[in-house]
This record gives structure tokens, sequence and C-alpha cells, in this order.
């Protein structure tokens, strides 16, 4: 075998069960144990003393060159091993992380406060942007970042645009949206309460988190399968697989923080006389099929409360004629095939 190992257990199991000879084991210069580890130099060898093909060979040089391809061979597993485990040890520190996330937002009781961080962030970047438009045309520059605003988040700002035109106004024009955001996540807090809402937040995090991890993993699986064809590029694969996949793994956290605070500035809580009515609408949809069900009945109610059937309606007892002969299952099918009943049209 490859590993000594599995040579030692061979021989001690032959030792438990009471065997008192001795292990005995076949091998040929052509099996891929001594092929790949240094079978041809023996083979060589054995060929110039003037050994014969399929003449069995005993010598101790034999047995220390397999102790020898042995050895490689546990060495070449041991480095294979070791080279998984650091690809898996990648894999393992955003596992901690993304979990430890997911822990947090369980037991987190003010995520609301997540989704303004969030939301502050990604209006920090639009306003880079808006610095560097702005030099060019500042009325078109704040028009632009508006609908940027409303585009990502679904939020129409009530602010006066004239008022915010120039770089230099940037700092304020970003505080003013935020407070926007902010006044539109408070008055959502008070519509739905502020543990309704949290719970709103928390489930919409944990399905973004359990759905995405998942995609990252084959997304990584994927990475790791063709990051080998680096090696060609003078790349260490391990190196790049440690680089992209870090990098995709943080696009990955962006992607689940802006989606989160997308959903919830979008979402719209109408509570109140519209929620009232549309409750009673649905009792009187109840109601009135409810009512249909016992027209449909009869109309009348028993003393026990049970609907009556009327005498009339009950439909009167008919009886069977028989227009041909019975045909039995072993006779003759009348359709003239020839076969049994039974195998033609009794079927």
């Amino acid at each position: 075998h490859e590993s000594r190992r599995i040579d030692n257990q061979l021989r001690g199991r032959s030792g438990r069960q009471g065997d008192p000879g001795r292990s005995k084991f076949y091998l040929s210069l052509d099996d891929d144990l001594m092929r790949l580890f240094g079978g041809e130099k023996m083979k060589i060898m054995m060929s110039r003393i003037g050994m014969q093909s399929g003449e069995p060979i005993y010598h101790p040089w034999l047995s220390k060159t397999i102790e020898k391809a042995q050895t490689k061979v546990e060495e070449r597993n041991f480095e294979i091993r070791k080279h998984l485990l650091d690809y898996d040890d990648v894999l393992n520190e955003q596992r901690t992380f993304i979990y430890g996330q997911r822990d947090d937002i369980i037991a987190d009781n003010e995520l609301p406060k997540r989704v303004m961080q969030t939301a502050s962030d990604t209006i920090e970047d639009f306003i880079d942007e808006f610095k560097h438009d702005a030099r060019k045309n500042s009325d078109e520059a704040v028009s632009a970042l508006f609908n940027q605003v409303k585009e990502t988040f679904g939020l129409t700002l009530n602010l006066d645009k004239s008022a915010y035109v120039g770089v230099k106004n940037s700092e304020n024009l970003q505080a003013d949206i935020l407070e926007e955001m902010r006044k539109d996540l408070q008055e959502k807090e008070l519509l739905a309460g502020k543990e309704n809402l949290n719970m709103f937040i928390r489930s919409l995090y944990i399905q973004a988190i359990d759905r995405k991890w998942l995609d990252h993993l084959e997304t990584l699986e994927a990475l790791r399968e063709a990051v080998y064809l680096r090696s060609y590029g003078s790349k260490n694969p391990l190196t790049e697989y440690k680089i992209d996949g870090f990098n995709i793994f943080y696009d990955m956290l962006d992607s689940i923080r802006l989606d989160i605070a997308r959903k919830v500035f979008r979402v719209k809580i109408q509570v109140g006389p519209a929620n009232y009515e549309r409750s009673r609408k649905a009792v009187r949809n109840v109601n009135e099929q409810h009512q249909d069900a016992g027209m449909f009945a009869g109309g009348m109610q028993s003393p026990g409360g049970r609907s009556v059937v009327s005498a009339q309606s009950r439909p009167e007892n008919a009886t069977y004629v028989r227009a041909t002969p019975k045909v039995g299952r072993n006779e003759p099918c009348p359709c003239g095939s020839g076969k049994k009943y039974k195998n033609c049209c009794g079927r």
C-alpha cells in the first residue's frame, strides 16, 4: 500500500486473529507506487542483472526502495492535507465573522441604528461623487444626487435644490439628507412600534445573511477550482485565493447592508382606518359565504341547528337495467380480439 500505516494495520489484524505466520505483500515494479517513486531505477538494475519478466524478486534493496517510496507518498499526502487546511482557514475566518454578526443581530434591540449607519455610509459615497460632478455643473449634480437617493432608497427629499448649489454646501447637503432619512425612520418606528420594526429588520437581516452566505460558499468553491490556473502566471494560488476570497466576502457584506437599508426605507406602513376597514370587509365576505352555503343547503334549520333538505329535493331511487348480458372475466372479449375479457376491455 502507499502508506506504511495501512501495512502495519494489516499485520496487526492478522496477529489479533491468532495467525502465527507472517505477512507477505506482493508488489510489481509497474505499480503506481514503484513507477512514480523510484521504481524505474530498480527496474533497470534488475534487467542488467538478468532477471526475467514475471520472476519473483526477494532482495533487501527492493524492500528499502519500497519503504522510501512509501515515505515519499506519506510526505506528499501530508503536504496536500496541509495545503487544504490553508484554504479552509480562509473560509473558517469568514464563517466565524458572519455567524458572529448573525448572533449579534439576533440579540440587538437597536437594529434601526444599523440601518441608519448603512444609509450614512451610502450617502457619504454619493456626496463624494457629487463633489466631483459639481465642479462641472452644480445644478445637474444636485438633481442627480436627489434622483440617486430616490432610486436607491425610494425616498423623495423635501429640500430646496437651489440652496445646495456649489461644492461648498456639500457638508450641509449631506447632513440635511441624513436628517430627512432619520425622520422617515422615526416615523416608521412610531407607526409600527419600536419592537415590531426591530423584529421586521431582524427577519430581513437573517434571511439575507442565510441566502447570500450559501451563494458565497458556491462562489468560493468555484474560485478555488479556478485559482490554480494563475500558477501559470507565476502567482501563488493560495495568496490569490485569499485576496479574491476576502474581496468577494466584503462585497457580500456591503450588499447585505445596502439591501436591508433599501427595503426598510422603501417599506410603507399603514395603520388606522384603512386596516380597520380592510378587516371589516374580510369579516363581511366570510359571513356572506356562510349565508350562501346555508341557502344552498335548503335554507331551513332543524331544532338541533342542522339544515334540513326538503323531501321534494331528494333524488328518487332508480333501478339500473342492464341492456346486454354480463360478460365474465375469463370469457372471450365481445370486441372480437380473441383475448379474454379480463385481458382486453375488462381491464
